[in-house]
């Protein structure tokens, strides 16, 4: 398969998942993948390609977009996932709290605090 094959069936896939979601969820998306979209007030915009849009439309996918998926983002239990650290929608106090008691401390030294 050529290189071109490659990216017109990505094209393609992309096209046929944004028709899937809600045009909330679809101009996240478009962002996330620095494909132009529009504005709420309906102007077009084109910015590169965003890694915090990607995060969120990462966490929304493996919520299934379901309603409520922004409570199941901020209460998810998927430590395993690489993101979990870093996922959206995350009190900013209580997520340095969390890092802090996380943080692996040896045996035999105090932990900062």
């Amino acid at each position: 398969m050529s290189i071109d094959t490659q990216y017109a069936y990505l094209a393609r896939s992309k096209e046929s998942h944004l028709s899937t979601v809600t045009p909330r969820v679809a101009r996240l998306l478009k962002r996330a993948w620095g494909l132009p979209y529009e504005s709420e007030s309906g102007d077009a915009i084109v910015k590169s390609p965003s890694r915090v849009c990607a995060v969120k439309a990462m966490c929304l996918e493996c919520m299934g977009y379901e309603a409520g998926a922004i409570d199941a983002i901020r209460d998810c239990q998927s430590v395993a996932c690489p993101l979990h650290a870093v996922r959206p929608f995350q009190d900013a106090k209580l997520a340095k709290i969390k890092a802090r008691r996380e943080r692996i401390v040896p045996l035999g030294m105090k932990r900062k605090t």
